[in-house]
């Protein structure tokens, strides 16, 4: 899993100013989806993922390890 991925996206999200809600809209699932994405007990497919990151316009390098998560494994 990736170290700290729904820290950056709640990061995303709140500095894209929308709410779990409207990126639950958006995306076609549900409010808890999102919630469950942040708090990490889930995580997204590599299509969500995409979608996240053009929805908060990030890059999609933004939600994937760094260097210093492949040397924690």
């Amino acid at each position: 899993m990736i170290n700290d991925l729904g820290k950056r996206l709640k990061i995303a999200r709140i500095n894209s100013n929308l709410s779990r809600k409207q990126v639950a809209m958006r995306l076609d699932v549900s409010e808890s989806v999102i919630g469950l994405y942040e708090t990490e007990v889930r995580q997204p497919s590599l299509p969500i993922l995409i979608k996240l990151a053009s929805l908060y316009n990030v890059c999609l390098l933004y939600t994937s390890p760094s260097p210093r998560d492949a040397h924690e494994s």
